[in-house]
């Protein structure tokens, strides 16, 4: 039987079931077996089971299909005729050999001439020969699985028949029944009484839920044929709650608007998406189980729809104008309907956002205003007025005037409460609304600019904080402020340099308000300390006159920040225990703020420096204060440097998945995306899967900034220097020695240096490595930049390698023990791997294979695959005994180890010359283990060798 891979009958592969489909599929293995399949309309059911039938069918399982119907006056039975209907027709030449057949003639009238004729007179037949006869009917063509759909909507005799048949299954048989438990009658039991399977009977319960976000992202790209944003998947989900129908019926009303215009950003998204009609099947379904409500049920259900948020009983029943007996009574018939639900103890809201808003669309326009007026009253009247909900009330029943000052209000107490969501959200509906004044537009883009650095969507108020800066008559203080705030977000939400330029634009505008000249200048002093250390000196200088100027200590916390990042950037030891001694814990949210920075940025220096030790605890410390105090921005940056430490230290597990959380999580974060490129890349590189790793390092080194990028060129310049491309990485890498600014720029290792110096000696440049190595001496000597140092030790061994191999093996000696006292794994490995080439050299093969097998180690717990073949293939060049196992052993059908690696590079898309070049073979040897791989994996195709690979060996 076939696993949860199975495709639908329109090509779509079943998104966010495949575990519900595994787990059906299981079920019904093995026969006899009963399976019950619960959930609401709209779930899913029928597609789930016409999956699993599907993959019956492929094996020769027959099946028979069948549905009840709601009927106004249902005919005993009629939930059983489709089913038995479809069973006649599985008959081989359509007749029923069983004497007892024609007790089903009165359900089946259209099949009387194929029917046994009933000599015994017009008697009705008893439950007990239905039985008889169904059972015999199912003899005649098992194995089959009888599927009987929406079991809420069948008669009692089908209830009674099916339960018979599911406590005495014939063999070979199976029994699917699928129901909406909130329409079974009076809540029942399933077949009108408790059931539970008799022994030697499978299957099982199976709980259909709404489908997960990543699921509706997957759906989403079946669909359309390309991924949407994060963002916008999210938007799907949050109007469909998951729900597998209204998502298709969204996808479907995308696709023929054309998707692409959707998409530009997440607000843009929400606007398309807002306009999407309820879905009519959704609506009936809906309808039909509001229908059955009383009256007051009705009223509740309205007065919710207007509230449209979550709501205490005594607030939804004041609204709705009832007693409280009443209210709770109409309360009582919404929640047994499943139309409401209880969110907390004692709260409740809509089960979907869908029905509530069907509900609101569907109330005449006077009762809509009755409504919301009613609200406005009630809401006033709370010990703590919600002024967020009071705002949106007055602005329904149509008063724009005095919802700008409620909402600003809002705003205010959003902001105070940390509910930074909320208050974003109100500010971008006044500065989008028309009839604001002045003064009132201005303070709300102040307010807006303010909690921009929190904000999880740096692009929507980028272009919102643009639009606000073209508004007339802006106060020349308030454009500087709201200016300040768009350069930050530019810059640190976006990693666009431009940025700077507008910063320095904001202190022109500040001059009034020294508190924040201070802020814009600390900033630009650490933005130009990598371009030059006498702009970014008088940067600082200005940043503490203005704080002293404006004696706040917010703007004093925001200096000592640039202040200890500038000292750590320099190496100065200093810097490292003033880190350590800031305040973790304080009330100013200012002082928090700027210690939250000073803490990433100086854990980010250390892990630059090699400081790795400090550089972990700073940086856990600084995600511990920004996820305490829900500072995205902070929280990624210290995620990614994090992350970026796990690829130093060798911990590596899961860490692709981390990465991609990571851009899950802040999709708009250029740090997210740059970190996730190049790690990804030097991770897919140690495998062997060299174009995927030039993809993402070419992105890094493209999109990235500053050390990312560096790093992503000198890991391109390496790899193309192993493919014989010395000038394209001696070119690559001189390039990249321009960008350093200054000295302090060669004291963050990001492996440049070495591969410069490696690059110009392989095209003949033995002069520009000279240059390279004796500024790298010049200006790391002496200095605490212990990864700098690594790098010159090997730096200086490449140079050696052939003037003075013996020499070469000890600078990569020193090199190796500085990176093992760093704690960087993979690099204590390169470095015994470069030693030992230098042995080589020098005519030490034995010592060199001691290295080598070192090496070998490391890279093997690090799953560094193509490492580990390249340095066994190194052995055997120097005569030594390769650490793979000598002899022929018989594996059978079952991949060798050797074939085991071939055909993970043949489902990474590796060709066969690129399989050569990874494991040191040569093609002809290649073709040969892919021909066994596709032999033993039953396929004839290259690219379903990962889905034919067992799941244990992925």
């Amino acid at each position: 039987m076939r696993s949860a891979d199975v495709v639908n009958n329109s090509g779509l592969v079943v998104a966010g079931r495949e575990h519900e489909l595994d787990r059906l599929l299981a079920g019904l293995r093995q026969l006899p077996a009963v399976v019950f399949i619960e959930g609401e309309a709209g779930i899913g059911k029928t597609h789930l089971i016409h999956e699993a039938v599907s993959v019956q069918g492929d094996e020769e399982v027959r099946i028979a299909w069948g549905s009840c119907h709601p009927l106004r006056d249902p005919f005993p039975y009629h939930a059983l005729a489709e089913t038995l209907r479809s069973l006649y027709e599985l008959l081989p030449n359509g007749a029923s050999r069983s004497p007892t057949g024609h007790v089903l003639t009165p359900l089946l009238p259209e099949l009387a001439s194929c029917l046994p004729r009933n000599d015994s007179g017009p008697r009705p037949a008893s439950t007990t020969q239905l039985l008889a006869a169904v059972h015999s009917l199912i003899e005649s063509v098992s194995p089959v699985v009888m599927v009987v759909e929406d079991l809420h909507w069948a008669d009692e005799a089908s209830r009674e028949l099916l339960l018979l048949l599911a406590r005495n299954m014939p063999p070979n048989a199976g029994l699917v029944l699928s129901y909406r438990n909130e329409e079974l009658p009076s809540r029942d039991a399933v077949l009108g009484t408790a059931y539970g399977r008799p022994p030697g009977v499978g299957g099982l319960d199976l709980h259909l839920g709404p489908l997960d976000e990543a699921a509706v992202h997957r759906l989403a790209a079946e669909v359309l044929g390309h991924e949407l944003p994060r963002e916008v998947s999210r938007l799907l989900h949050r109007r469909s709650d998951g729900l597998p129908r209204v998502v298709m019926g969204d996808l479907a009303a995308l696709r023929a608007r054309g998707s692409g215009a959707l998409i530009t950003n997440s607000q843009s998204a929400q606007a398309v998406i807002d306009d999407l009609e309820v879905p009519r099947g959704f609506i009936e379904a809906f309808t039909a189980r509001v229908r059955r409500l009383p009256p007051d049920g009705i009223s509740i259900l309205q007065a919710a729809a207007v509230l449209g948020v979550q709501f205490e009983q005594t607030l939804v029943t004041e609204v709705a104008a009832l007693s409280p007996d009443r209210g709770g009574e109409g309360l009582l018939a919404a929640l047994a309907a499943d139309v409401l639900h209880e969110t907390a103890p004692m709260t409740y809201a809509y089960r979907r956002a869908l029905g509530r808003r069907a509900v609101y669309e569907s109330l005449p326009g006077p009762v809509r205003l009755r409504l919301h007026r009613q609200a406005l009253r009630v809401l006033w009247r709370c010990p703590k007025p919600p002024l967020a909900e009071i705002a949106r009330q007055t602005r329904l029943v149509g008063d724009t005037e005095a919802w700008i000052g409620q909402a600003i209000t809002a705003a205010d107490q959003a902001i105070a409460l940390g509910d930074t969501a909320t208050a974003v959200s109100i500010l971008y509906e006044i500065l989008a609304a028309p009839g604001a004044n002045p003064d009132q537009l201005a303070h709300a883009a102040l307010m807006l600019a303010r909690v921009a650095f929190d904000c999880t969507q740096p692009r929507t108020m980028i272009n919102v904080l643009r639009r606000v800066l073209t508004a007339p008559a802006l106060p020349i203080t308030s454009q500087g402020e709201i200016r300040m705030h768009l350069a930050l977000l530019t810059v640190d939400h976006c990693g666009e340099r431009g940025g700077y330029r507008e910063l320095v634009q904001s202190v022109d505008e500040l001059q009034s308000r020294p508190e924040l000249v201070a802020r814009a200048t600390s900033a630009l002093a650490l933005g130009e300390v990598s371009q030059s250390e006498e702009e970014a000196r008088n940067w600082l200088d200005l940043a503490e006159k203005a704080a002293m100027r404006s004696a706040d200590i917010g703007a004093e916390a925001y200096v000592r920040t640039a202040r200890l990042t500038l000292s750590a950037i320099r190496a100065e030891g200093e810097a490292w225990d003033a880190a350590e001694q800031l305040p973790r814990q304080t009330r100013d949210p200012h002082v928090a703020a700027a210690t939250n920075r000073t803490l990433h940025n100086v854990g980010d220096v250390a892990v630059r420096l090699g400081h790795d030790e400090r550089a972990r605890r700073l940086l856990s410390d600084s995600m511990g204060m920004a996820s305490f105090r829900a500072n995205a921005l902070l929280e990624c940056y210290s995620t990614a440097s994090l992350l970026q430490l796990d690829w130093w230290a060798g911990e590596w597990n899961a860490l692709e998945r981390r990465l991609s959380d990571l851009c899950e999580e802040h999709p708009e974060m250029a740090v997210s995306r740059a970190t996730r490129s190049v790690v990804t890349g030097c991770l897919a590189l140690t495998r062997g899967e060299q174009v995927r790793a030039l993809r993402h390092l070419r992105t890094a080194s493209e999109k990235g900034e500053g050390y990312v990028a560096l790093w992503a060129k000198a890991v391109i310049a390496r790899t193309q220097l192993a493919d014989g491309e010395a000038e394209a990485a001696w070119s690559l890498t001189a390039r990249a020695l321009k960008e350093f600014g200054n000295d302090h720029q060669w004291w963050q290792a990001c492996g440049l240096v070495p591969v410069a110096v490696q690059a110009a000696l392989a095209c003949g440049r033995a002069d520009a490595a000279d240059r390279v190595l004796a500024k790298a001496e010049r200006i790391v000597e002496g200095q605490d930049v212990p990864a700098a140092n690594a790098e010159l030790r090997e730096a200086r061994g490449h140079f050696q390698r052939k003037r003075d191999p013996a020499r070469a093996a000890a600078e990569f000696e020193r090199a190796r023990a500085l990176w093992q006292a760093i704690g960087r794994p993979y690099q204590v490995a390169q470095a015994a791997e470069r030693q030992a080439e230098a042995l080589v050299t020098a005519g030490s093969p034995g010592l060199a294979g001691t290295h080598l097998r070192t090496a070998i180690e490391t890279y093997s717990r690090l799953g560094a695959t193509f490492d580990v073949s390249r340095c066994d293939w190194l052995l055997r060049e120097a005569g030594q005994m390769s650490t793979r196992p000598r002899g022929r052993r018989s594996y059978g059908n079952r991949l060798s180890p050797r074939e085991l690696e071939v055909a993970h590079l043949v489902a990474g898309g590796a060709s066969n010359r690129d399989i050569a070049r990874v494991l040191f073979l040569s093609p002809r040897t290649v073709e040969h283990h892919v021909t066994k791989v596709l032999r033993k994996l039953d396929v004839s195709r290259r690219h379903d060798v990962a889905q034919a690979l067992p799941n244990s060996e992925q």
